[in-house]
């Protein structure tokens, strides 16, 4: 049984709405008659409504194995569904399985160097004809694009796995902020804006102990660089060290982000209500009833007929 994470839950939305936008099927009914040549759901290998339905309302994950063959007949779709093995905090990725994990997109070099192997697409001109370094996380947030994201995602859990790598991984952080707007603004990635980065945060706070900052980001000016079109801007100064004196006036971040979208509900972390007085009140009258229960108790214990 595949157990349901919100970094699961967004990968599998993330993937299958991917997918359908790669098709360009009109409806979810075309998309599904690519698989009809499978054999039946019970034999774990066919598609059907339910499962789309299901998907979309977080109710279930998809396999890795529905991946893979969605994948021999949409090529290009299963990068998407990486995406939540990175984000999620419990699965304790080393150094070596970070780079395993995206191997299919990198590449070595006569000198022994890694380089990062993407498929052709439009946004390959913006960094040029030449192959990216492994850790150059600068130019793959210049990408403006998934693969870019998911590299920097690689990057950051190989760092917060290397205990003496503090450095590395606040670049990374703050590269992978810079490169967010560009991907959160993709029709199909928009839907999901704030369970995206509610996992990046909970992937942030559950490693802290192994990083030496914690970052803080001008919310305000995030959301003008993802309502902004064109080229991704040069510089990330909204999205600094929580010690920087810069963030105090700086507001947590809203939910839902854009007032037009709305969250996955149950899969999305509301902002909190401050309770503490009610709560108070309750324990004092739950005090208070079980003091009275007792002045009707005698020393010697409850009566009882004989």
């Amino acid at each position: 049984m595949i157990v349901r994470t919100p970094a699961r839950i967004l990968a599998t939305r993330l993937w299958w709405r991917h997918a359908l936008h790669v098709t360009k099927d009109p409806s979810h009914e075309a998309f599904l008659q690519r698989f009809s040549s499978y054999t039946l759901l019970a034999s774990g290998y066919g598609l059907e409504p339910r499962s789309l339905m299901a998907w979309e309302r977080g109710r279930c994950c998809v396999s890795e194995g529905t991946v893979r063959r969605v994948e021999n007949r949409v090529p290009g779709t299963k990068h998407v569904f990486l995406l939540g093995c990175l984000l999620e905090p419990k699965r304790h990725l080393s150094a070596p399985e970070a780079r395993r994990l995206i191997s299919d997109y990198t590449c070595v070099n006569s000198s022994g160097a890694i380089l990062w192997r993407f498929p052709d697409d439009v946004k390959r001109n913006v960094c040029g004809d030449l192959p990216l370094a492994w850790n150059d996380s600068e130019l793959l947030a210049q990408r403006g694009d998934v693969f870019g994201l998911l590299a920097i995602l690689a990057l950051l859990r190989e760092a917060m796995a290397a205990w003496s790598s503090h450095d590395d991984a606040q670049r990374h952080v703050k590269n992978l902020y810079r490169a967010l707007p560009s991907v959160l603004r993709l029709p199909w990635v928009l839907p999901d804006i704030d369970l995206f980065l509610q996992c990046i945060e909970v992937l942030l706070a559950n490693r802290k102990r192994l990083l030496s900052f914690r970052v803080a980001v001008d919310w305000i000016s995030f959301q003008a660089q993802l309502l902004a079109s064109g080229d991704e801007p040069e510089s990330c100064d909204w999205v600094t060290d929580l010690r920087d004196p810069r963030c105090k006036d700086w507001p947590p971040r809203p939910v839902p982000l854009l007032p037009n979208i709305s969250p996955l509900e149950n899969y999305v972390r509301l902002p909190a209500r401050s309770s503490s007085a009610p709560k108070a009140r309750k324990r004092a009258r739950i005090l208070g009833h079980l003091l009275d229960g007792i002045g009707h108790i005698s020393p010697g214990g409850p009566r009882g007929d004989h």
